[in-house]
């Protein structure tokens, strides 16, 4: 049977913030072209369906379909950890 080495915390937490600032760039950028400076200055919390798209359902999606195809998600294979079954 194969061991596996869990990743450490900080390992983890440093995927992540990969993860965030690619998710940032993947969902500000488009947001900003879209509905403007208003975006990011405005009171109101909901702009309309671009707004629910991209920042609900686009993570959600492409956190489960980088999970299923990669092991991980794109900060998780740059450090080079998977994801992976604790039985497996």
């Amino acid at each position: 049977m194969n061991e596996q080495e869990y990743a450490e915390f900080w390992l983890r937490v440093g995927a992540t913030m990969i993860d965030v600032i690619i998710l940032m760039i993947a969902i500000g950028l488009p947001l900003t072209l879209i509905y403007g400076e208003e975006y990011w200055t405005g009171d109101t919390l909901y702009y309309g369906i671009w707004d629910g798209l991209l920042n609900y359902a686009l993570p959600l999606v492409a956190t489960i379909w980088f999970w299923l195809k990669y092991l991980g998600t794109p900060g998780k294979m740059l450090i080079k950890i998977k994801i992976v079954d604790a039985n497996w």
